[in-house]
């Protein structure tokens, strides 16, 4: 996971939704913010998750973590309506950026 570009990933995300390809453009923001995660949880848990999606869910209930953080994961792991649309205002590729910078500075420190 080490090898994993987030940048990559959200620019993958950016490009997707340009094109109004939204479902993809989830997929990309979420796998961008949840490898971050799994990265982050590393070595600080015994079972580690089995998806990006383990981790996201992770995230949003840890209180060790900025609300900020945990607010972008629950967006992240919100499930869309029958339309497979999300709330108004939902911008998920920020919420990923959001964790993203996040784990930087807390592996950088």
């Amino acid at each position: 996971m080490a090898s994993f570009n987030y940048y990559d990933e959200l620019n993958q995300a950016r490009e997707a939704h340009e094109n109004g390809l939204e479902g993809r453009s989830r997929v990309c923001a979420r796998r961008a913010a949840g490898t971050a995660l799994a990265v982050y949880y590393k070595d600080s848990i015994s079972q580690p998750g089995n998806s990006v999606m383990d981790y996201l869910q992770m995230a949003k209930g840890d209180h060790r973590l900025p609300e900020e953080i945990q607010h972008a994961a629950e967006r992240l792991t919100h499930q869309v309506n029958a339309d497979h649309h999300l709330p108004v205002g939902f911008d998920l590729i920020g919420d990923a950026e959001i964790i993203i910078r996040f784990i930087y500075q807390q592996k950088k420190n």
